[in-house]
């Protein structure tokens, strides 16, 4: 019978963890949609230099021949430039 309690205990114990974890989620923030997902994907822009993607409030960004191009770093925006002026 000691076997059985636990296994019960265990049980309802993971139960009032379901209870809590899904009272709390509702009370909180709420959680991203899929449209929300894909706007952050949006606003993602690929370092030319080194492929490492970055947002575009945290990127460096220098107009390149009339377009605006996004580093992720100083060194990656100098190396761009001196590398080749003219990109496509």
């Amino acid at each position: 019978m000691g076997l059985v309690r636990l296994l019960a205990y265990i049980v309802i114990g993971y139960l009032i963890y379901l209870l809590v974890r899904t009272l709390l989620r509702k009370s909180g923030k709420p959680e991203e949609t899929d449209s929300d997902l894909r706007q952050n994907l949006n606003r993602l822009e690929e370092d030319p230099v080194c492929g490492v993607y970055i947002s575009r409030e945290t990127a460096i960004m220098k107009n390149v021949d009339g377009r605006e191009v996004y580093f992720c770093s100083h060194n990656c925006a100098d190396k761009y430039t001196s590398d080749s002026p003219v990109k496509d």
